[in-house]
């Protein structure tokens, strides 16, 4: 009986991962694309375009933590931490063919803010409470 449980929360778990990393990449390209408006009418400075990727970024892993987390209620860091960590792999991995595989500061810096956002994410999305009975 606790095997056909585990499968359970294996399957959700699964499903909320699929399901939260589509929502992210596309908020991700629609905050992105608005940036892209705002930096195309506009003059700003690369650290203004550092701070416009590095919020896009982690506002798309707290939402693809909170939308993974919302079904299991439970374990929130945990789901937290796999949502966020599938998006860095992905943009690490689209990072090493553009910067000829080279991990830099600004990796680190995309890392921490994916990291926090995606724990915070899955935490809150445990912690939230029904709004009706």
């Amino acid at each position: 009986m606790r095997a056909s449980n585990d499968n359970k929360s294996m399957i959700l778990i699964l499903k909320g991962t699929i399901k939260g990393f589509i929502f992210a990449v596309l908020i991700f390209f629609i905050l992105i694309a608005v940036f892209a408006i705002i930096i195309s009418k506009t003059d700003v400075s690369d650290a203004v375009i550092q701070v416009m990727t590095l919020a896009s970024l982690g506002i798309s892993s707290f939402v693809s933590a909170f939308i993974n987390q919302n079904k299991t209620k439970q374990r929130g860091i945990v789901i937290g931490s796999i949502s966020a960590t599938e998006i860095f792999l992905v943009i690490f991995i689209v990072a090493l063919f553009g910067n000829n595989g080279v991990f830099n500061f600004l990796m680190l810096k995309k890392l921490i803010v994916i990291l926090f956002a995606g724990l915070l994410g899955g935490i809150l999305s445990a912690n939230k409470k029904k709004k009706y009975k």
